[in-house]
C-alpha cells in the first residue's frame, strides 16, 4: 500500500510536470507565430512540399497530400493554378481537396508556372 508521504511526492513529480508541459506548449506557440510572422507563403510552402506526408497515386507516377496537410501550397495554387516549385510540377485537384506533384520530366511533370 502506498503511504500518504509517497502520494505527497507522486503529486509534486505531477505538479512539476504539468509546469514543463505548459512551459513547452508556450514554446511551440511562441514558434508558430514566429513562423507565421517571418516566412512568407512561398517558403511556406516549399517546407509543406518537403517535408508532407505525400502519398503515391495509384494512377500515375504521381503524389498527392490533402490541401488541409499543405495550406500554403493550397493557397498558392488557388492563386496561380499550377506551378512549378524545387523539383515539382504541382496541380490542385478539381474539387480543391487535394494537391497532386509530379517530379519534373516525368509524364505530367513540365507544367508552366515557375517559382524554384
Amino acid at each position: 500500500m502506498v503511504g500518504s508521504y509517497d502520494c505527497e511526492l507522486i503529486r509534486t513529480e505531477i505538479e512539476k510536470i504539468e509546469q514543463q508541459i505548459l512551459l513547452l506548449l508556450e514554446k511551440i506557440n511562441n514558434l508558430k507565430l514566429k513562423w507565421e510572422l517571418e516566412l512568407d507563403t512561398e517558403a511556406k510552402a516549399l517546407i509543406e512540399l518537403e517535408s508532407g506526408k505525400w502519398k503515391a497515386s495509384d494512377y500515375d507516377d504521381g503524389e498527392y497530400i490533402s490541401t488541409k496537410l499543405a495550406p500554403n501550397l493550397y493557397l498558392l495554387l488557388k492563386d496561380r493554378g499550377k506551378l512549378q516549385l524545387a523539383n515539382y510540377s504541382l496541380y490542385l485537384s478539381k474539387n480543391q481537396k487535394w494537391i497532386k506533384r509530379y517530379r519534373r520530366g516525368d509524364s505530367r511533370g513540365a507544367a508552366s508556372t515557375s517559382m524554384a
